[in-house]
């Protein structure tokens, strides 16, 4: 019986270490960009996987699957106009009430992009708190979705 009560308080936790972010938002950055995001999730085995798909003011559309377990993913892929290999390294995991996404890319072996976006809710409202460097420039943004 004690088993059965520990194995039920540890799922629990699992399940209440990353936020509920599902839902469609419009989102403004502070230099005035436009981007509609929609976040699904879903537990499986006690790891949460958010989707996150967003479509900026162009229509361009892309999707990330992350899974918070603090595991990196990575992928490779051949840029077509120059040949070279870029590789994208992806970490998701649930500090503090919120789901932090660090993303980093690499063309060959130089490092592009190493940034970190934190995603939390209060009430109706989504925040996305960028932090990290892109192309040799500091990269520091809050975002607010509804």
């Amino acid at each position: 019986m004690r088993l059965f009560a520990l194995i039920i308080l540890m799922t629990s936790f699992s399940a209440m270490a990353c936020p509920n972010l599902a839902g469609s938002y419009k989102c403004r950055s502070t230099t005035g960009d436009e981007t509609l995001l929609n976040i699904t999730q879903a537990l499986t085995n006690g790891i949460t996987t958010y989707t996150l798909t967003t479509t900026d003011e162009a229509g361009d559309e892309s999707t990330e699957v992350v899974k918070a377990n603090g595991k990196t993913t990575s992928s490779i892929e051949t840029d077509p106009d120059s040949g070279m290999r870029v590789s994208t390294y992806i970490t998701g995991s649930c500090p503090s009430e919120a789901f932090a996404m660090k993303v980093a890319i690499y063309m060959g072996n130089e490092l592009l992009v190493n940034v970190t976006t934190r995603f939390s809710k209060s009430g109706n409202q989504l925040h996305q708190q960028l932090s990290g460097s892109a192309m040799g420039e500091t990269v520091s943004d809050k975002i607010i979705c509804e």
